[in-house]
């Protein structure tokens, strides 16, 4: 919060500190979204304004970022549905600081397709404050943000009979990124959607037979997964899996399994299941990341269990575990692979279902090049008989705490570092997390 805002809180509302009419036409909105609404206003000369709200009778707790024009429009974020909440427009020239009347509005209930998510243990000490930005894959698909209460703050509901697997907060704070397809993948509409924190649509980028997984590059290049279909003389029509980057000027395959020789077509425990109606299901890659650091992405792959590190730029095959994979790997830990990304520290984490005998885990891997081999250096969730289906994450937060989503059982953990449970959410069977991430703050900076 700006330094004198403890100071401002025990002003009269509607008072001004030193500098009567400053502030002008002031009104709000409602948006698209029934958390979220828009303040507009005008001054009679250029200051620093910002908006101080929360939920009544306090109306603080949150404030925006600082705008300096003789105008004035934001959006307040982080409010819970149903709550009587209000806001106070504060404007500072020349060291004097004027406040508005407090405004007051009531944010509105959430869409029946919301299930509520259940917080089942809550240590305020030990973890941020802040957001979860997460998706609900299917039935229906849903981009969501709830707060560390688990209420819902923010949502879109997807298109009837669409696919959301991963949803993101915009670099730029512009909103939210998020991937959209038909779950019918005979019907090509898969695109990343840009939409604004008001549920306004600002960008839609199409991502021809895209599917699972996007990641944007520094350049501001788009890579995905897309399916790749050929036809074999022994299995007919195939589907494996390729690595598309859009410059902006269209997609560009860099790296496709059937160019790979560390995978082998040949049938397996899926073979029949008949995922996409285009072929057999033979790769199904499920993830992809990019490591800045590294200039590389990692694909998670499902049905061929392994996890392959390719050039960014070249798509050359640099490390994998699992089939002909260029590192060992303990034998029976790598099952249908999810949301592999390489740490600071150079290791893998990665979520994993083995089999057999063993339950759903988070596990973190080192890499010896000179050894070419692996060594399990961190994994938790053996001995819980988690069995997660689809999807699932380990991420290591910001403060040394790990997230765990065990994807379709409906059960999100943070731990801390000797793996005691601070904060946990279960989620009803059909709206289980898919991408799952923590934000401090929804305007993209510290206030």
């Amino acid at each position: 919060m700006r330094k004198n805002s403890l100071v401002l809180s025990l002003v009269l509302w509607g008072c001004s500190a030193g500098q009567d009419g400053l502030i002008e036409d002031l009104s709000w909105e409602r948006t698209d979204v029934g958390t979220v609404v828009r303040v507009l206003w005008t001054l009679q000369e250029s200051a620093e304004t910002w908006v101080e709200f929360g939920e009544i009778p306090d109306c603080t707790g949150r404030e925006t970022p600082v705008q300096t024009d003789s105008s004035g429009e934001v959006l307040l974020l982080g409010l819970p549905p149903v709550t009587d909440s209000c806001f106070v427009v504060h404007a500072e020239r020349d060291g004097n600081v004027e406040s508005s009347e407090r405004q007051t509005f009531r944010t509105e209930n959430v869409p029946a397709a919301l299930e509520p998510m259940e917080i089942e243990q809550l240590d305020t000490e030990a973890y941020q404050d802040g957001f979860w930005v997460g998706s609900n894959p299917s039935s229906p698909s849903l981009a969501y943000v709830v707060d560390r209460n688990g209420d819902f703050v923010w949502w879109y509901e997807g298109k009837k009979d669409s696919l959301i697997p991963q949803v993101s907060v915009a670099p730029d704070g512009a909103g939210f990124y998020f991937n959209e397809f038909n779950r019918d993948f005979a019907v090509d509409e898969s695109q990343v959607v840009l939409m604004g924190f008001d549920g306004v649509v600002k960008e839609e980028y199409a991502t021809p037979n895209g599917h699972h997984s996007y990641t944007w590059l520094p350049d501001g290049s788009l890579a995905y997964l897309a399916i790749d279909v050929r036809e074999t003389e022994e299995y007919g029509p195939v589907v494996g899996d390729a690595v598309m980057v859009d410059d902006g000027s269209g997609p560009v395959p860099i790296y496709s399994t059937w160019d790979d020789e560390h995978i082998v077509l040949e049938p397996h425990d899926q073979w029949e299941v008949g995922f996409y109606p285009q072929g057999v299901d033979w790769t199904h890659a499920n993830y992809l990341s990019f490591s800045e650091e590294r200039n590389s992405f990692t694909i998670s792959y499902a049905n061929v269990e392994a996890v392959i590190e390719i050039d960014a730029d070249t798509g050359e095959h640099l490390r994998s575990i699992g089939q002909l994979g260029t590192h060992s790997v303990e034998e029976g830990l790598l099952g249908r692979p999810h949301a592999a990304e390489w740490t600071d520290e150079g290791t893998l984490m990665l979520f994993s279902t083995p089999k057999p005998g063993r339950q759903s885990m988070g596990m973190e891997l080192g890499f010896d090049d000179d050894e070419a081999s692996t060594e399990l250096l961190w994994s938790y969730g053996e001995g819980l008989n988690y069995y997660t289906l689809i999807m699932g994450a380990v991420r290591r937060l910001e403060g040394g705490n790990t997230l765990m989503n065990f994807g379709s059982k409906g059960i999100i953990e943070e731990l801390d570092a000797d793996e005691q449970v601070v904060w946990r959410a279960y989620t009803a069977t059909g709206t289980f997390p898919g991408h799952f991430e923590f934000v401090k703050n929804l305007y993209g900076e510290e206030l």
